[in-house]
Formats: structure tokens, C-alpha cells, sequence
């Protein structure tokens, strides 16, 4: 505590408070926890103790289910300067009872540091405020996974009548249309394409060639070197069967399907075999992605991918003690490897801990989709300028999705015979692959981004915010895919090539 001394002499102790503050964009929406509110009360309350306050954190944006937050770390970095922390409610330090009680007892109390929550009125300095502490918790983790349990079910309900859950997750091949998916012929077509080429065997990279090829689009922009990896989940996936499944409800024929169940057999088929040829154990071990970063990451010394690698520490009887997977430059690990780009020099870049990178690039993605006016700086940064006005050429390439959309329409009714469909499917085709390259060509000297694009972004972004956070590791590596094309590494420093620009 400060010591103070006061008119008439008097010696006064002056607590010295740290004001932490969360809110996720949920709880702001529902319950008005915003940052503005819970600063300007827990001010005032430390006005009326005549308490000093030397720090306010903010954690913006980010889960209450555990503590990796950028203020709670330096909170804790910071703990030596303060003796009282402060918060709204217990719920805002964390919604786990063990957190709350690994904070207080490990980190607050052996430090002198009280807890103080103002809506619950207690604090750690009372015998009464510690043993509240403990039950306010069990609360507050049954409150996270009621949370979690009301998702779930309301998920697995929407599963079992056949309906698809929302969000900004929609599938390419569809557009979701008053609660239901509506196939997106032009995407369908590229959906259909995939099926057949992996039927054909060809590989998962051959088959996004082609589709680059062809100038192809999706919802969420064109093709490139991510979508690999995504290849063989676009396979697997029999919501192009018409099936919606989640956890362990199935409903079938809930939504028109995209191919059939012959060519989805067959497809299958070939992609099994392929991978009990190249994974030498039948399974799929050759082909998972056991990191969040795995083909994200590329070298900014010498081009090369980034691989993951493990180091162990060993006891002075050579036995192991720990191990860590490092993130490294594939010309440093393994500088004899096809995939190292020094021909055997040894890259001088550096290894990232896997725990180290993945929290730098997660906090990065929660700055764009919370941090309001975050994405307007990185416009900015890149020099980009919203484009007002749609070209001729983008005019007419809508005008041939339309056109697509109406021959398959027609065909589906059979008023259109194949052949003539073929023919006419094929030069709308030809034609929009020439204007694409040429809107490419006149992107490329010019810093233009049209604003619907823009736009599309931002509203991606507000779907990720209810998304991100609850997400597992293959989820994370699908909605980050949507954002990045590839993360370049020099040294400590990170180069992302936004897919916005």
C-alpha cells in the first residue's frame, strides 16, 4: 500500500488498484457488459474508496472459458505494482472455477495482491470474500457449460430436422437462402469438378490447377495453395449428398443434393486407395494436419515451407524430460529434404515454439475480427481504396453466372437437350475466363478493391466473432483460410497476405 500523508499530519494508507476488464461481442449485445460501462463504474467505485488506480486492462473480444488474454499475461508480468485487483464481476476474470482459484492462490495472494469484485461486493481480504470465491466459481464454470450444452443441443435439434446451422460457414456450392441451402449452381459446377477429377485420380493439387485454370471463383475469393489440404474434406463430405449431419444426428435428403451417390462412391474409392498407397499404414496419417499453421507458413529468407519439427530435453541420465514441436524453416531442419530451397545450406531463420506462433497468429485474428477499426487500419497500412464503381467486366461476368444458373434451371426441367447446354455452358465459360484474367491484369497496376468485396469481408468477420473462440483446431484452420493465403516468417517478424487484398 502507499503511504500518504493527509492535511493535519495524519498518516493514511492509499490502495493501489489494477482495473482488469473483458467483454466477448456476444455479451456486449445481451447483457450491455461493454468496455465503455465497466471502465466508467469501476472508476467511480475506486473514486469513492479513495483508492489509486495504476493500470486499467482490457482484454476486448476474447473468451471467458480460459486465460490466454494479452492483459491477463501482463496483469500477472505486472503484479508487483499494485496490491488490489479489481474487476465488475468474477465472471469477467474467468468463467472456470479452476482459473479463478489458480489466479487467486497462485498468483494474487502470494504476491499480497487482494481480488476485488465490486458486483458481488467481497473481496480476498476477508476470511468471508475467500470462501465466496470458491462458490461464486462453481457458478460460473456451470454457467460456461450450460452455455455450451444449450449450443450443442440447439445444433444437434437443427441437425435432426434436416436444417443446416447457419453462421458464416457456408458450405461452397450453396448459398443459404431463408434458413435453407439453395445450390449455387456456378459453384456447384466447380464442386461437381472436384468429385470427377477425384474419381479420375488426380491429385488434390492437379484438381485446384484446374480450377485456377478455369478462373474459378468461390463466395470467398479464388483458389490458391491453402485450398490443397481442404481438397480431400470437400470429398468426404456428404452434405453434397443432401445430408446435414451433427454429433451423432444424420438426416438425409434434407437439402438438394450436388452429385451423386455413384460418383461420391467412386470418388471415395480412388481417394482411399491413394492414401493406403502413400501413407504405408491404410490410414489417413499421411494427409492430417497436426498443427493450426501447416501450409500456411513460408520462409521470407529462402521461399521454403515451414514444417513442424520436436525437440527434446534430456536428464543427465539421458532420459527424456520434456519435448516441444517447433514450427521451422524446412531448409534448417532439413537442409538435404526436397522441399529445402538452399541446395544443403542451412537456413539461418528462426524456429518458432508451436505454442509461441499459433498464440501470436490467434491474437492477430481475434485483433481483426474484435478490435473495432482494426481492419480499416490494415486498408489503410496496404494503401487500399474501396472501388465505388463495378466495371463492364464484372458486370458481365455476373450477367454470365446468370445465365448459367438459368441454361442449368432450364436443363433441369428438360427443356434444354445436353448437347445444346454444353455448347452454350462452354462458351459463357471461355468468355468469363477471359475477362477474369483481364480484371486480373488491371488489379495488378492498380490498388483497388471493389467495396462489395469489402463488405463481404466485414461480414465474414462478424460471423468468425461467435465462431472463433469455440472452434477446434480443423474449424480454426478453415475460418483462418478464409482470412490468410500465406503467413511469411523473418525471423521474430510475421507477413500476412490477406486474402482481402
Amino acid at each position: 500500500m502507499l503511504t500518504i500523508m493527509k492535511k493535519g499530519g495524519i498518516m493514511l494508507s492509499m490502495k493501489k488498484v489494477a482495473i482488469y476488464i473483458r467483454v466477448s461481442t456476444q455479451e456486449q449485445a445481451e447483457h450491455g457488459f461493454s468496455i465503455g460501462q465497466q471502465q466508467e463504474r469501476l472508476l467511480a467505485f475506486c473514486k469513492a474508496k479513495d483508492w489509486l488506480v495504476h493500470e486499467v486492462y482490457i482484454d476486448g473480444g476474447y473468451t471467458g472459458s480460459n486465460l490466454d488474454r494479452p492483459a491477463i499475461s501482463k496483469l500477472k508480468a505486472d503484479i508487483n505494482k499494485f496490491n488490489v485487483v479489481l474487476v465488475y464481476k468474477l465472471d469477467r476474470l474467468s468463467r472456470s472455477q479452476f482459473d479463478i482459484l489458480d489466479l487467486i492462490e497462485k498468483t494474487f495472494l502470494p504476491n499480497d495482491v487482494d481480488f476485488v469484485s465490486m458486483s458481488e461486493a467481497f473481496d480476498t481480504s476477508t476470511p468471508f470474500g475467500r470462501a465466496m470465491i470458491g462458490i461464486l466459481g462453481v457458478f460460473a464454470q456451470l454457467e460456461r457449460d450450460q452455455i455450451r450444452e444449450r449450443s450443442i443441443m440447439g445444433r444437434k435439434a437443427r441437425a435432426k430436422a434436416g436444417k443446416f446451422h447457419g453462421g458464416g460457414d457456408i458450405p461452397v456450392g450453396y448459398d443459404y437462402i431463408d434458413g435453407e441451402l439453395v445450390i449455387n449452381e456456378y459453384e456447384a459446377e466447380q464442386i461437381r469438378l472436384i468429385f470427377e477429377m477425384v474419381a479420375d485420380n488426380k491429385s488434390n493439387q492437379e484438381v485446384v490447377d484446374k480450377l485456377k485454370e478455369n478462373g474459378y471463383t468461390t463466395k470467398y475469393g479464388e483458389y490458391n495453395a491453402n485450398h490443397v489440404g481442404r481438397m480431400s474434406r470437400v470429398i468426404k463430405n456428404d452434405l453434397y449428398l443432401g445430408t446435414i449431419r451433427f454429433a451423432d444426428e444424420v438426416a438425409p435428403n434434407s437439402h438438394p443434393p450436388i452429385v451423386t451417390p455413384e460418383l461420391f462412391r467412386r470418388a471415395n474409392e480412388v481417394r482411399r486407395v491413394r492414401r493406403s498407397a502413400y501413407s504405408g499404414n491404410g490410414g489417413d496419417v499421411g494427409f492430417r494436419r497436426t498443427t493450426l499453421l501447416s501450409g500456411f507458413t513460408r520462409c521470407a529468407k529462402c521461399e521454403a515451407r515451414f514444417t513442424t519439427s520436436i525437440s527434446s530435453n534430456k536428464n543427465k541420465h539421458g532420459v527424456e524430460t520434456s519435448r516441444y514441436r517447433y514450427y521451422s524453416c524446412y531448409s534448417r531442419a532439413f537442409p538435404k529434404s526436397k522441399m529445402a530451397t538452399k541446395s544443403g545450406e542451412r537456413c539461418d531463420n528462426h524456429n518458432w515454439r508451436e505454442e509461441d506462433l499459433d498464440r501470436e497468429v490467434s491474437d492477430t485474428i481475434r485483433k481483426i475480427i474484435f478490435e473495432y477499426g482494426y481492419f480499416d487500419k490494415l486498408l489503410n497500412q496496404s494503401n487500399i481504396k474501396p472501388a465505388e464503381k463495378v466495371s463492364p467486366a464484372q458486370k458481365r461476368i455476373a450477367e454470365i453466372d446468370k445465365q448459367i444458373a438459368k441454361l442449368m434451371d432450364l436443363y433441369a426441367l428438360e427443356a434444354v437437350p445436353f448437347e445444346t447446354l454444353s455448347a452454350k455452358i462452354d462458351g459463357l465459360h471461355k468468355e468469363k475466363t477471359a475477362l477474369s484474367k483481364k480484371l486480373k491484369s488491371e488489379e495488378s497496376t492498380s490498388n483497388a478493391v471493389p467495396l462489395k468485396n469489402i463488405n463481404e469481408f466485414r461480414s465474414i468477420l462478424a460471423d468468425m466473432g461467435n465462431l472463433w473462440d469455440l472452434a477446434d483446431r480443423e474449424q480454426k484452420r478453415y475460418l483462418l483460410s478464409l482470412l490468410v493465403r500465406e503467413i511469411r516468417i523473418d525471423g521474430f517478424d510475421l507477413y500476412y497476405d490477406w486474402t482481402w487484398l
